[in-house]
């Protein structure tokens, strides 16, 4: 097994191809894990464990109004006395994003990175940061979004997401963010 862990794939998927200036759009990030890995959770039991995290680079555009994380799994090592918050092989974290009323229409782009620490029964991985990315239409006014299929967007707990908006501009809600 090599020491940095494994590979973690994701896809973004936006609820509708597009949204109107001033409105708003949920965003599922679905993350994958080799097999026999997982992530700790966004909250984690014990303070020195490394959250898993999503955030999106500051835009002017575009604010992340809420996230949603999974629920966590309880996860015993064979190294670690105390049981673990975690995510397992694959796992979703939505966003719900606010699109300023002055957004321009056209292709919006954005970047971000999800901040996570992966491991198995054996050992963990050093703390890592991937890139990720999402892109949606910013809609001319009167024109129509199509729904893109949203079956997995059932998984989480949308109403969360409110009550945990974030105090920055841009970055999904952590209490443990730095």
């Amino acid at each position: 097994i090599a020491l940095g862990g494994p590979k973690v794939d994701f896809t973004a998927t936006p609820e509708a191809d597009g949204v109107a200036a001033g409105g708003k759009i949920r965003a599922l990030f679905s993350f994958t894990l080799a097999e026999g890995w997982h992530v700790n959770a966004n909250k984690p039991l014990e303070d020195f464990l490394i959250p898993t995290e999503l955030t999106l680079d500051a835009d002017p555009d575009v604010t992340v109004a809420g996230a949603v994380y999974p629920e966590a799994k309880t996860f015993k090592t064979k190294f670690q006395e105390q049981p673990l918050a975690v995510y397992s092989e694959k796992f979703n974290i939505g966003l719900i994003l606010d699109v300023a009323p002055t957004a321009a229409p056209g292709t919006k782009t954005l970047k971000g990175k999800l901040k996570y620490q992966a491991c198995n029964d054996e050992q963990c991985s050093p703390p890592k940061k991937v890139p990720v990315e999402l892109s949606f239409q910013v809609l001319q006014a009167g024109q129509a979004a199509k729904p893109n299929d949203t079956a997995a967007f059932g998984s989480l707990k949308w109403d969360a997401a409110a009550a945990s908006a974030p105090a920055a501009p841009t970055s999904a809600p952590s209490p443990e963010a730095a």
